[in-house]
């Protein structure tokens, strides 16, 4: 699965949680775990301009990852990025 990051989203996980954890897709799922996909709250991104994203990381998860993203997206009517991106947001301000 390809994603695409917010910049400060990527560069405060990064900074974070791998050094922390040392395994981003560890992270990833540890956030997808944490963090109820269908009550976040979507508007918790950092401002940026939209050439703010990083290139695409490409990381496996397990399908359920997948379509628990995919599912969320739909019913959200946004983005599987968008959800991931508020996700992380939601996660390392939980975890601070």
């Amino acid at each position: 699965m390809q994603i695409r990051l917010n910049a400060e989203v990527d560069r405060r996980f990064r900074k974070r949680f791998v050094s922390y954890k040392g395994d981003f897709r560890n992270g990833i799922v540890e956030a997808l775990e944490s963090v109820d996909l269908d009550k976040m709250d979507l508007e918790v991104l950092p401002a940026t301009r939209s050439t703010e994203r990083t290139r695409c990381s490409s990381i496996l998860l397990e399908d359920k990852y997948y379509r628990m993203l995919s599912r969320t997206a739909d019913r959200r009517h946004c983005t599987m990025s968008l959800i991931l991106n508020a996700c992380i947001v939601h996660f390392l301000n939980q975890t601070k």
